[in-house]
């Protein structure tokens, strides 16, 4: 995204903001405008497309709940709402009723076979220990990582979306790298 474009997205989210604030209708169109960006983030922690759907509608409700309280300070609004998004997958897999779910096999499943028990059984622990791994990174890194890792940004693009340096979020993300495999490795 071009510098013109950039400052055009913050314009428009400042205006949105704005808007939804003085009019808590108005936040529909803060909702189109970054609810795939939300779903993609939430269905990277969860995997399961139907929990995400949920925990995406959980953080704009958050979100509608706070909007009077935003208080804009030239950061991408997306920001504001994917801290909201983190908060609620966290609160989600805090509560001792919950489990993990999802599909993590993908290149399984577009290989037409299922899985089995004994794959299910190595990938699931295998995804717990990545999880509870994730989960010791501070948010910042933690938010690097799976936008690189899980959603397939560049550095640049993360860079872009939070409106900070290139070289700062290389730092966060060779930081949360050496942070996860140094947990990974005392386990």
């Amino acid at each position: 995204m071009r510098s013109e474009d950039r400052a055009i997205s913050l314009a428009d989210d400042r205006v949105l903001v704005a808007a939804a604030q003085a009019d808590s209708s108005a936040f529909a169109a803060i909702y189109e405008r970054h609810v795939t960006d939300v779903y993609r983030y939430v269905m990277r922690r969860t995997g399961n497309p139907i929990l995400s759907e949920d925990l995406t509608a959980e953080t704009f409700e958050r979100a509608l709940g706070a909007i009077g309280r935003y208080e804009w300070r030239g950061a991408p609004l997306i920001s504001w709402l994917l801290r909201i998004a983190e908060r609620a997958c966290t609160d989600w897999y805090r509560n001792p009723g919950h489990k993990r779910e999802g599909s993590s096999y993908p290149v399984l499943a577009s290989l037409g076979g299922l899985p089995s028990a004994e794959e299910v059984a190595i990938q699931a622990e295998a995804d717990a220990r990545l999880y509870s791994a994730l989960e010791t990174l501070t948010p910042a890194r933690r938010e690097v990582v799976m936008l690189h890792l899980g959603e397939g940004l560049s550095l640049a693009a993360i860079s872009r979306r939070f409106g900070h340096g290139e070289s700062a979020v290389r730092m966060l993300y060779a930081r949360g790298l050496r942070d996860l495999r140094a947990r990974l490795d005392d386990e």
